[in-house]
């Protein structure tokens, strides 16, 4: 795939969040480059100051300072992803981006956010981004400390449709803090096998 159809699909995904943006092109090319990161593999990035944009597959994040490990965000197609947006000890983040399945995208910059909200009022994209992914950490949070097992299944297919089945066990397991005998439990209580 093109640089160029990634960096256009990014550019619909920010308008359609803030349609304020207008031909933004060259400006956004400045600020990304592209990845492929084949699928069991992990993705180097630099957490404080990248986002990634998947234009394609589906990843996850890993505390890998926990053992064993935990996953803590999931990401498929058309989506960014703040991997920065986990726990941390001291200054270094423990969180890995590795690919379930075999994923493209790009990386961009944060200072790209800045950039764009320069001289605008009123909500700016990069505040746009950034509530939005407080506002799922929480809601992940809450469902994560509270929900029965079955819950937190109900709830990880409303957030995530039809990802279940491309999602193996232990990162669904893991992402919703139970364990895998539970997930088993929940899906025969739900009826989805």
């Amino acid at each position: 795939m093109s640089e160029s159809l990634y960096i256009q699909s990014f550019i619909r995904y920010l308008t359609e969040m803030d349609p304020g943006l207008k031909q933004i092109g060259k400006t956004v090319s400045r600020y990304v480059k592209t990845f492929h990161c084949p699928a069991g593999s992990p993705l180097e990035i630099n957490q404080t100051k990248e986002i990634l944009y998947i234009f394609k597959g589906l990843m996850a994040g890993h505390l890998i300072s926990e053992s064993p490990k935990i996953t803590c965000w999931l990401a498929t197609a058309r989506e960014l992803s703040l991997p920065g947006i986990a726990k941390s000890h001291g200054d270094k983040m423990d969180v890995q981006a590795f690919a379930i399945e075999d994923t493209e995208g790009l990386l961009v910059k944060l200072s790209l956010f800045t950039h764009l909200s320069a001289g605008r009022t009123g909500k700016c994209i990069g505040d746009i981004i950034f509530r939005k992914f407080l506002l799922a950490a929480s809601a992940d949070a809450v469902m994560v400390r509270k929900s029965m097992p079955s819950q937190k299944l109900k709830y990880f297919h409303q957030r995530f449709p039809g990802l279940a089945d491309r999602v193996p066990d232990n990162e669904i397991a893991s992402y919703l803090g139970i364990s895998i005998d539970d997930l088993d439990a929940a899906r025969m209580e739900s009826g989805k096998h």
